[in-house]
C-alpha cells in the first residue's frame, strides 16, 4: 500500500508539472501582473488584486484590475490531484504574491486548464480560484498558476 501511495504521488506531481510545462497554446497560459493587494479574509480565503502589465484587449489583460477570490478547495478532485496540489504549495504561491506586492516586482501569473471561474453577479474581471501553485520551470522562470477545475 505504501508503495502504491508513493507511486500515485509521483504520477500526480509529474502530471501537474507536465501540464504547467506545456506551451501556452496547449493547457497553460500566463501573463505578467503587478500585485496590488493580497489580503487574507480568513484561513481558507484570500483576495488578490492584480494589474496586467502590459494591458491588452483580451481577458485577463483587458481588466483594469483582475480580482481573484482564492480558496484552497480540492474536495471534489481526485486523490492524485489533491496530493499534487498541496496546501503548502498554495501557501507558497500566496507568499510569492505577497513578496511581489512588497517589492513591486512584476510576477508571472497564469492558469492551468480551467484556471478561473466567473462569479455569479460579479463583474467579468472578478473570478474564483480553487488552488494556486508556484512552479519554477526548467529555464528558471517562476509562475503562480491558478486552477479552478481539476486539470
Amino acid at each position: 500500500m505504501l508503495r502504491t501511495t508513493r507511486a500515485r504521488r509521483c504520477v500526480a506531481a509529474m502530471a501537474l508539472l507536465a501540464l504547467t510545462s506545456l506551451p501556452a497554446s496547449a493547457r497553460a497560459s500566463e501573463w505578467t501582473f503587478e500585485v496590488i493587494e493580497v489580503s487574507r479574509e480568513n484561513e481558507d480565503y484570500h483576495l488578490l488584486r492584480l494589474r496586467p502589465l502590459p494591458p491588452g484587449r483580451k481577458f485577463p489583460r483587458s481588466c483594469e484590475t483582475l480580482v481573484v477570490h482564492s480558496t484552497f478547495d480540492l474536495n471534489e478532485w481526485s486523490e492524485e490531484s489533491r496530493i499534487a496540489l498541496s496546501r503548502e504549495g498554495h501557501e507558497r504561491a500566496l507568499l510569492k504574491l505577497r513578496q511581489a506586492q512588497t517589492t513591486g516586482a512584476i510576477i508571472r501569473f497564469g492558469v492551468v486548464g480551467r484556471g478561473f471561474a466567473a462569479i455569479k453577479e460579479s463583474p467579468p474581471c472578478e473570478v474564483a480560484s480553487h488552488a494556486l501553485a508556484y512552479i519554477v520551470h526548467d529555464d528558471g522562470s517562476a509562475v503562480v498558476y491558478s486552477l479552478f477545475g481539476e486539470p
